[in-house]
Order: C-alpha cells, then sequence, then structure tokens
C-alpha cells in the first residue's frame, strides 16, 4: 500500500448493533499520514490515538491488543503489543483505561475499511483470542 494511504481501519473492535451505539468501533487501527495509528472512541465518539508509530509497508506486522470489557471507563482497558514488544500509550503507561463496550456485541473485525482498498494488499493470519499474551502471541 502505499505509505500515506488513509484507511478508516485495518481492525475494528465493532459494536453490533450499530444503530444508536455511541461508540460504534469503541477501538481501530487505522493508517494515516504514513503512520498507524490505535484508536480509541469514547461515549461521546470522540477519538482519541493512544498510540501510532510510522508505518511499515511491504512486511508482516504483528498486533496484540489486551482488552478488558467494560461499560464502565474506571473498569475497561485497553493494552498493546507492536511486534511483540508491549507499547507505552499516550497517557505514558502500558495500559489505558477507557469504556470499551457500549452496547449488547463487540467483535474483532479484520479487514480494510476506507481509503483505496484497491491499492491495499491486506493479509491475516493466525487470529488468536486468548487469555495471556502468551496464548495470543504464540
Amino acid at each position: 500500500m502505499p505509505q500515506n494511504l488513509k484507511t478508516e481501519a485495518i481492525f475494528q473492535w465493532k459494536s453490533y448493533p450499530t444503530d444508536g451505539a455511541l461508540q460504534n468501533h469503541p477501538i481501530m487501527l487505522r493508517t494515516k499520514n504514513g503512520a498507524l495509528e490505535l484508536q480509541h472512541f469514547d461515549d461521546n465518539h470522540i477519538a482519541t490515538v493512544p498510540w501510532s508509530t510510522t508505518l511499515s509497508t511491504n512486511t508482516w506486522l504483528t498486533f496484540v491488543i489486551g482488552m478488558k470489557v467494560s461499560r464502565d471507563p474506571a473498569v475497561g482497558y485497553i493494552e498493546f503489543w507492536y511486534n511483540g514488544v508491549k507499547q507505552t500509550l499516550s497517557n505514558n503507561a502500558q495500559r489505558l483505561y477507557c469504556r470499551t463496550l457500549d452496547v449488547n456485541i463487540c467483535d474483532p473485525k479484520w479487514g480494510v475499511y476506507g481509503g483505496d482498498t484497491d491499492q491495499v494488499s491486506h493479509f491475516v493470519k493466525k487470529i488468536r483470542i486468548a487469555n495471556t499474551y502468551q496464548e495470543a502471541a504464540q
């Protein structure tokens, strides 16, 4: 993909039903201006970027998202590993407490959304849902 291609998402923690959902997709990975960004949407659907790095193209990248699913922003949280390294987020911690659920169901949704999808080859392999980082990173 072109280094500067903007996508709305390459991954979404997608909320269902979306009709009337406050967050709709509380957590997303996207590309923008040559960066790979982890986004969080609050219950007013305001986006923040708790982590970003320069986008690497034409190479395998690994992501592990640790998450405690909760409607309560004091209980729910996200953690993020990029290429096997746990990342420090914008709050200068490795865990961001936030609301991660506002409707009945959320599930992981991989695939390029938005931007010029004809310019992107997005391969996904070894998807896991696990209880620990070690299980997910195998």
